[in-house]
């Protein structure tokens, strides 16, 4: 059965951004939930499927080689920037081709011409395993191209997010922890856990946890402190209180474990973070 500590480790390491209400995503049919691609526009084999390609929700965007052996598909759409703007684009990808090197590059483009004003590239995404990228930009005009290319093998995006930051107005050093408390009623199991954190926070609103000297996680803070994490697949919303010089996250979680004769258990995992600031 898996220790306490890996579980709290497994969770942090999957540490990412939501939506927050101050930062509103600017991509409209952002999880591709209305079962179409409007208003995102596409070239080569794209669609938005359900099924197998439902990663997240009920609909994903499938994208995968063409009948005439081209290995190239993109979808874009089109959102007004303000010039000089800090943006976060992030979204969520999936290989579904253990035969196909599948590659991304992530892009925000200014409709106007010229160079993107941000770009990274997403090289040998795992299959079956959902891999989230993130790319920081500051738009240069006032309408931008999102812009999301594939080379390989099929593969579907999802959950993509394009919000504004201000300069975070928690910028700086924590210190604090995380206690995880993890209980099974059926088998009458409580395990308690607690480990010393320090974070740092950049005005950009990215956020580093260290145990010690060694990073386990990584993230970024939108201006109300919302986050959100992916484990095992699965979207986690956090619950976020900040009060002053305090800041804390609370998780609740069911994560998948086995007793030793291979049957599921029915545990419930709760991390609370409590981080202070140093001045």
């Amino acid at each position: 059965m898996p220790t306490n500590r890996s579980l709290v480790y497994a969770l942090l390491a999957s540490l990412v951004l939501a939506t927050a209400v101050h930062g509103q995503n600017l991509i409209i049919n952002d999880d591709f939930e209305t079962g179409s691609l409007t208003p995102w526009t596409a070239t080569g084999d794209v669609q938005v499927s359900g099924s197998l390609y439902a990663v997240f929700g009920d609909y994903g965007c499938a994208m995968a080689p063409t009948i005439d052996g081209s290995h190239t598909a993109k979808i874009q759409q089109t959102v007004t920037t303000a010039v000089g703007t800090l943006y976060y684009l992030a979204l969520d990808i999936v290989g579904f081709d253990p035969n196909s090197d599948t590659n991304f590059t992530i892009s925000a483009v200014p409709v106007a011409g010229g160079n993107a004003d941000g770009s990274i590239a997403a090289p040998h995404i795992l299959t079956y395993v959902p891999v989230h990228r993130t790319l920081f930009f500051h738009a240069t005009t006032t309408s931008t191209k999102v812009v999301i290319d594939m080379n390989g093998g099929a593969s579907v995006v999802d959950n993509v997010q394009l919000i504004a930051l201000p300069p975070n107005k928690h910028a700086g050093k924590y210190t604090g922890t995380a206690q995880t408390i993890l209980s099974s009623a059926e088998n009458g199991l409580t395990n308690k856990e607690s480990i010393k954190l320090v974070a740092r926070i950049a005005p950009t609103g990215q956020v580093v946890l260290l145990e010690g000297a060694t990073e386990f996680a990584a993230g970024t803070l939108l201006p109300d402190g919302t986050l959100d994490i992916r484990l095992h697949g699965k979207r986690k919303v956090l619950t976020t209180t900040i009060r002053g010089a305090r800041i804390q996250f609370t998780v609740n979680s069911q994560p998948n474990l086995l007793d030793e004769g291979g049957n599921e258990l029915d545990p419930v995992m709760k991390t609370v973070y409590t981080l202070t600031r140093v001045h």
